[in-house]
């Protein structure tokens, strides 16, 4: 007959502890340090392999949690992209100066209606080139031609396009001057 293992709640281990069950592992074992300290030996484990990484870091911190970022160097772009937005703060001091809000019983702002959210929306994306909102459409395969005539550009990579056409990347291009019309928009 095959022993169940203890069920036990899920818990954060701060950086502290996982080390004192390391250098107890060491010591006296793995199964020893999961007796012990009332953890699954698989942590033990995994502990001892983040030993180096452990000892670096804040002792309070509950150490290596969460996923990892799959684009740092993206994400840390983006964050900074929109501190400087907050910073320069244009739209939400028009906003702010502008009678379109109200306020609760308490002062608080209440949540900004409808049409105002979906007047920010589109002027947000008014502001988007018309030549990467329609390749971002024939990229994901999103046509409107039901003849398949431009379903393999699915496949074509930037690269490819490129060259064969000598256009170069949109998203480089932002601030080009052809934007959609009110007729286009209302085609799509």
């Amino acid at each position: 007959m095959a022993t169940q293992g203890i069920k036990r709640k899920r818990s954060a281990y701060d950086a502290s502890f996982k080390l004192k069950v390391v250098d107890h592992a060491e010591i006296h074992g793995n199964r020893a340090a999961s007796r012990e300290f009332t953890v699954p030996e698989t942590n033990v484990r995994e502990w001892r392999k983040q030993k180096v990484v452990l000892k670096d870091m804040n002792k309070t911190k509950k150490a290596q949690r969460g996923r990892q970022a799959m684009y740092p160097d993206m994400e840390k772009e983006l964050y900074e992209w929109i501190i400087d937005q907050r910073s320069s703060g244009e739209k939400w001091i028009t906003w702010m100066k502008s009678d379109d809000k109200e306020l609760t019983a308490k002062g608080n702002l209440k949540k900004p209606g409808l049409s105002l959210v979906t007047s920010w929306v589109k002027t947000s994306w008014e502001d988007i080139p018309k030549e990467m909102i329609i390749k971002s459409f024939l990229k994901t395969g999103i046509s409107n031609k039901m003849d398949g005539t431009e379903d393999d550009l699915l496949w074509n990579s930037d690269s490819e396009e490129s060259e064969e056409t000598g256009e170069t990347d949109v998203a480089a291009n932002w601030d080009t001057d052809e934007k959609f019309t009110q007729e286009e928009w209302e085609q799509l």
